[in-house]
């Protein structure tokens, strides 16, 4: 919980740096080792009801699929929803 609690970010610009503020939500530094690790836990089970196509790789989401009909545009507001959903659940 440290590791993600209370963590800061900010801007550095030509040497200076900008407002720095307080996270208040989970966002894993990027480049840490153990941020793969982190994300493969958190979202193993993100994939769960999705009909569409999602691909899983260290730390990112993609979500896609091919539109051939009306329906498949509504089937991906769908599967967004619920990811939308799974994110806040989470």
């Amino acid at each position: 919980m440290n590791f993600l609690a209370g963590r800061t970010k900010g801007a550095k610009v030509d040497g200076h740096i900008g407002t720095v503020v307080t996270k208040v939500s989970g966002d894993i530094p990027q480049g840490s080792v153990i941020g793969p690790l982190l994300f493969n836990l958190f979202a193993n089970n993100l994939p769960d009801n999705i009909t569409s196509d999602i691909a899983l790789y260290a730390d990112d989401t993609k979500l896609f699929r091919p539109i051939k009909c009306p329906n498949d545009i509504q089937e991906l507001w769908t599967d967004l929803n619920k990811i939308a959903g799974w994110m806040k659940s989470w």
